[in-house]
Order: structure tokens, then sequence, then C-alpha cells
């Protein structure tokens, strides 16, 4: 386990301050980001569920009527490709909506935990200090002195 025995930084809690307030506005973002990939996500849905019933549709009117084959076999490729790429994209936005998501709790559990902050910190908290240190350096004295990251 890493002990710390000097803290260096200017103001450490002014630098924790302003970081938590980068973390809240992107955190806004995110959850902005993530409300604009929902409704696209819903307004997929809605395509995908439109293209399979003119899918099954045209494969039912095929069967009751004679048409020239030909005519149904590129409309239901046509179909079939729009489907296709309509499935890919969900499935990207299902991706990128776990990421926000993903996202969104970790700057979430972040920012409690800088706010719950009191007083100074003499333990090491990789959870915390992840996102506020700069880099550590190692002295040949084996004492360590940690850099903060710029707010």
């Amino acid at each position: 386990m890493l002990r710390i025995t000097k803290v260096t930084a200017g103001k450490p809690q002014v630098v924790a301050k302003k970081r938590v307030a980068a973390y809240a506005r992107v955190s806004e973002d995110t959850e902005i980001l993530l409300h604009a990939l929902l409704a696209e996500q819903a307004n997929l849905m809605k395509e995908i569920d439109v293209i399979e019933e003119s899918i099954t549709n045209i494969i039912r009117e095929n069967a009751r009527v004679v048409q020239s084959q030909e005519d149904y076999i590129q409309k239901e490729a046509a179909l079939r490709t729009l489907f296709a790429e309509k499935q890919t994209r969900y499935q990207e936005l299902n991706t990128a909506i776990r990421e926000k998501n993903n996202t969104r709790g970790f700057l979430e559990n972040l920012i409690k935990e800088i706010c719950g902050l009191d007083g100074h910190q003499t333990e090491f908290r990789e959870e915390l200090w992840g996102g506020l240190v700069d880099h550590v350096l190692a002295g040949s004295d084996k004492k360590y002195t940690v850099v903060f990251r710029a707010a």
C-alpha cells in the first residue's frame, strides 16, 4: 500500500472543488447526450417495427396475389437491407447508451466522494485520487510527492 507522507499542491481543496465543478459539467453534458440517444433509439424502434410490418405484408401479399417475382424480390431485399441498417444503428445506440450510463455513474460517484471530503486526506484512496492526481514522484529518501492535475 502506498503511504503519502507529503502532499504538495497550491491548494488541494480548491483544486478538488474546481475538479468537482468540471466533473459536474461533464455529467450534465453526458445526461443531455444520453437523453438524445434514448430519443433516437425510441424513434428507431418505431421505424424498425414499421419495416418489420412491411416485410410481413409483402410476404403475405406475395402468397395471396399473383405478381412479378422480380419486383417482389427487389422490394423484399430493399426492406431487409433497410432493416439490417436500422438494426445496426440500434445496436450502436445500445452500446453508446451503456457507455454513457457507465460514465454518468462513475462521475456521480466521484462527485459524491469529493464532496464528502472534509479536512486533509492522509491515506491513499484509489477511487478518489485517480481523478485528481497528475503524477506521484518517488524520492530517493523513500518519500512520495503527489502532484495534482491543473484545474
